[in-house]
């Protein structure tokens, strides 16, 4: 079973996973371009700012409650929540 953008990031933000990076591998990473690549960072970052940007109390509680909370400064669940310009 293949996740969408959508279904990743929600597991992801859940999970309090902090950095967001795309990596493709197997068969995606050989067939893929940069442009490809490209264009899925982009969905990855429109769908953790629509998940958590302006979020800050509640992510910051959800972390606290995993035990996470140290891993967020300058991460890029951080910078999403914040507005702030993310490099995926």
């Amino acid at each position: 079973m293949r996740l969408c953008v959508r279904q990743l990031v929600s597991v992801r933000v859940f999970a309090e996973e902090t950095s967001y990076g795309v990596h493709l591998t197997g068969r995606s990473a050989s067939a893929s371009s940069d442009e490809e690549s490209g264009r899925i960072a982009e969905d990855v970052e429109k769908e953790l700012r629509r998940l958590v940007g302006g979020r800050a109390p509640q992510m910051q509680q959800l972390l606290v409650m995993r035990g996470r909370q140290s891993h967020v400064a300058r991460s890029d669940l951080e910078k999403a929540v914040l507005g702030l310009q993310l490099q995926l």
